[in-house]
C-alpha cells in the first residue's frame, strides 16, 4: 500500500501519540503502584534486598548486552560493505540502527519494569494481608503490566524514530511504509528483555 507525504506524517504523529499514551498508562500503573501500602518494617526490609539483587543483575546484564550491542552492530553494519550483502534487509547501516534502536527501546522498558515488579512485591503481600486475595491480584496485575504497557509504548516510540531517521537524517524517502523496518526493529527489541 503507498501512502502519500501528507498521510505518513499523519500516521507518524498517531503512532506517537499512541506511544504516548501508552507510557503515561504505565506511569499511572506504576504510580498506583507505589502509592499502595508496603507493609512493616521487616516487609519493606525484604523487599529492598529483592529490589538491590534485582538492579545488580540488571546492572551486570546490561553491561554485557551493550557489548554484545555494539559488536553485533558493527558486524551488521560492515556486513554492509561486502558486494554480496548489499541490499539484503537488516544488514549494512539501517540494520544496524534498527538494532540499536530496539535494544535500546527493549533495554529501557526492561529496567522500568523491573522497578514495577520489585517495588510490587510487598505491596501485593500487604494487601492481600489487610485486603484479601483480589487486591493483591490487582496490584501483581498492575505491577506487572508497566513492563508490557512499556514494551508497547518504548516500541511504537522506537518505530517512529527509525522512520524520522531514515526518513529526515538519511533522507530514504519511499512512499510504500518501510514493512521492513517493523519486521527489523521487532527482531531486534526482545534482546535486552530481562524476563
Amino acid at each position: 500500500m503507498e501512502f502519500t507525504s501528507t498521510q505518513m506524517v499523519t500516521i507518524l504523529g498517531a503512532i506517537i501519540v499512541i506511544a504516548v499514551l501508552a507510557l503515561l498508562y504505565a506511569l499511572n500503573l506504576f504510580m498506583t503502584v507505589k502509592n499502595e501500602s508496603s507493609g512493616n518494617k521487616r516487609m519493606r526490609a525484604l523487599s529492598s534486598y529483592i529490589h538491590e539483587g534485582a538492579m545488580a543483575f540488571l546492572k551486570r546484564e546490561y553491561k554485557i548486552i551493550i557489548i554484545f550491542i555494539i559488536v553485533v552492530a558493527l558486524l551488521l553494519g560492515g556486513l554492509g560493505f561486502i558486494p554480496s550483502l548489499q541490499g539484503i534487509d537488516g544488514v549494512g547501516l539501517n540494520g544496524a540502527i534498527c538494532f540499536v534502536v530496539g535494544a535500546f527501546s527493549s533495554g529501557l522498558a526492561g529496567f522500568i519494569g523491573m522497578q514495577a515488579a520489585t517495588m510490587a512485591n510487598a505491596k501485593v503481600a500487604q494487601a492481600a494481608k489487610e485486603r484479601g486475595m483480589s487486591k493483591a491480584l490487582n496490584i501483581a496485575f498492575n505491577g506487572g503490566s508497566v513492563l508490557g504497557i512499556s514494551v508497547v509504548g518504548f516500541g511504537l516510540l522506537g518505530l517512529a524514530a527509525l522512520y524520522m531517521i531514515f526518513t529526515f537524517v538519511l533522507g530514504i524517502r519511499s512512499k510504500r511504509f518501510p514493512l521492513s523496518l517493523v519486521i527489523r526493529l521487532a527482531a531486534r527489541s526482545s534482546l535486552c528483555s530481562p524476563v
